[in-house]
């Protein structure tokens, strides 16, 4: 899981999204799920869970891609500290960490 400063922002895959601990640890709000493939996540009852299903390559709305983009971009303005996850941690999130 990589932050993208200076947002409070995490980019990371499904594993980091089972990790309750790592989660609560960091002080994570808010976990944005972008996985087609993955089940939806168990997380603690005080954290937010925003599941919207994007598929790899095309095919998907452009009505669901601004909903995920603009959610993201509410939950940074907002400062809420959040992780975008999908299953390998890269194809889906929407900002490049450039580590």
């Amino acid at each position: 899981m990589n932050q993208i400063p200076p947002h409070s922002l995490w980019i990371g895959h499904a594993g980091d999204g089972r990790n309750p601990r790592l989660l609560c640890d960091l002080g994570i709000e808010a976990v944005v799920q972008l996985a087609t493939d993955e089940p939806i996540l168990a997380l603690p009852r005080e954290m937010m869970l925003i599941r919207i299903p994007i598929a790899d390559g095309g095919g998907n709305s452009p009505e669901r891609m601004e909903f995920a983009v603009s959610t993201l971009a509410h939950l940074i303005r907002s400062n809420c500290k959040t992780l975008v996850c999908c299953s390998a941690g890269a194809s889906r999130s929407p900002v490049e960490s450039k580590n």
